[in-house]
């Protein structure tokens, strides 16, 4: 069924008999290979179909082929806009003319994610958190009220944004935007990320200005579906900064006051060939993690391991990548 062959009729013929034994010979006789004609999804209230579609392996003028279409149907789970146990495929064959219609049935589901959390005590009296996260989210459709509910959603894209709090002496902020088919021809995905801390160690009841850490940056990272060894295979490639600011802050002996910068590339090669991203019952996933940081004593002619980073946390600090400023 792999090659096409939907169609074939079963003749069991009955060859001996002998005692309680029965010998029954199964003759197959094969029809011709079967060609998609027409594949429909139903069901997709929220989700546009071209998001769908683009995950399909089975497409009008191909051969039918059965292992696509277990493949389509992991794809559509690994999407999470769907529910994944409700997911069907119904093919409708057509002998007299060899081709075969398909239909995926597919079920929505709340994929958004809110978080919410509070809390008093600790001598800052209060602290929180607001996370919010849109996985089928649709930036064209921004400026159009009437495709909100709440928010525009519909294309695929991923949008996240999280806030944390507890006051002025911790505030952290972080969001990102991923656009999965970068072009709408291939999957190609582009992500957009920033972040942004600020940290006190000034005492509580104090100034949280006289002494702080803070951190603010982000990246772009692209991502590619690979065809070897695998077509399980992503490639994730980036470039990431962050620059940091320190008031009165001993992060790095001999180093309390000024900036410093870190720009750094990272590259993961992963693989991932779980059935269903919920509860998987089949398939393994793996990723390899590489990040590079430029030279930079290369480039200045400074050896930045000197100067202090005698503890071996604060040499790695050094060593990795992170300037400071007027050392």
């Amino acid at each position: 069924m792999d090659d096409g062959y939907l169609f074939f009729t079963i003749d069991p013929v009955e060859t001996s008999v002998f005692n309680d034994t029965i010998n029954f010979e199964m003759r197959v006789t094969e029809g011709s290979q079967a060609t998609i004609n027409r594949v429909s999804i139903v069901g997709n209230d929220r989700t546009n179909e071209h998001v769908i579609r683009r995950e399909l392996r089975t497409l009008p003028g191909n051969k039918f082929s059965r292992s696509e279409l277990i493949r389509s149907n992991r794809e559509i789970a690994n999407l999470g806009f769907f529910d994944q146990e409700k997911i069907g495929i119904v093919p409708k064959p057509h002998p007299e003319d060899g081709t075969v219609d398909i239909e995926y049935t597919v079920v929505e589901k709340s994929s958004d994610q809110l978080q919410l959390s509070a809390g008093f005590g600790g001598g800052i009296n209060f602290y929180g958190n607001v996370g919010i996260l849109f996985s089928n989210f649709s930036m064209r459709n921004i400026f159009k009220p009437k495709t909100w509910s709440p928010l525009p959603q519909g294309d695929g894209q991923k949008f996240s944004i999280n806030y944390q709090s507890n006051g002025a002496y911790y505030n952290a902020l972080n969001s990102s935007f991923t656009e999965p088919w970068l072009g709408g021809h291939k999957p190609n995905a582009l992500t957009v990320n920033f972040i942004y801390s600020k940290y006190s160690s000034a005492a509580v009841g104090s100034n949280p200005n006289s002494a702080f850490l803070r951190m603010a940056g982000g990246g772009v990272s692209m991502s590619r579906r690979l065809r070897w060894p695998d077509d399980y295979f992503v490639l994730t490639y980036g470039l990431y900064y962050n620059n940091y600011r320190l008031k009165d802050y001993a992060l790095v002996p001999g180093f309390t006051d000024g900036f410093s910068n870190n720009f750094y590339a990272k590259v993961v090669l992963s693989r991932s060939s779980i059935d269903v991203p919920l509860y998987p019952r089949s398939g393994s996933n793996i990723s390899f993690t590489f990040q590079f940081t430029p030279p930079y004593s290369a480039f200045s002619n400074q050896d930045y391991s000197a100067g202090g980073c005698s503890f071996e946390f604060v040499r790695w600090f050094c060593q990795s990548g992170v300037r400071v400023a007027g050392s």
